[in-house]
């Protein structure tokens, strides 16, 4: 089972500093989708809603606006999801 890494210093981030309560949630909870699921930091579109049961479209707009997420064919991505945690390569390398 892969972990997902948060750096100690992200709650003081101002671009992390300046998100609401649910657009934090979905964030967090789009980074652990992501480590569990090996998806590399993408969050399809039929999931994002579902990711959190509070989740609204202005949480997905918020973390776009603020760089948080970024739109892709079919959803998602979080941009610096792989700079935190290892690849879905890496992951299945290591348990070859």
């Amino acid at each position: 089972m892969p972990w997902v890494r948060l750096d100690d210093g992200f709650d003081e981030h101002p671009a992390i500093e300046r998100l609401t309560d649910g657009a934090l949630r979905l964030l967090v909870c789009s980074w652990t989708y992501s480590g569990r699921n090996l998806t590399d930091g993408f969050i399809p579109e039929g999931r994002a809603l579902r990711l959190t049961p509070t989740a609204k479209q202005k949480h997905i707009d918020e973390l776009v606006a603020e760089g948080r997420w970024q739109a892709v064919a079919g959803g998602w991505v979080v941009p610096s999801f792989l700079d935190f945690n290892p690849s879905k390569a890496k992951v299945m390398d290591e348990r070859a």
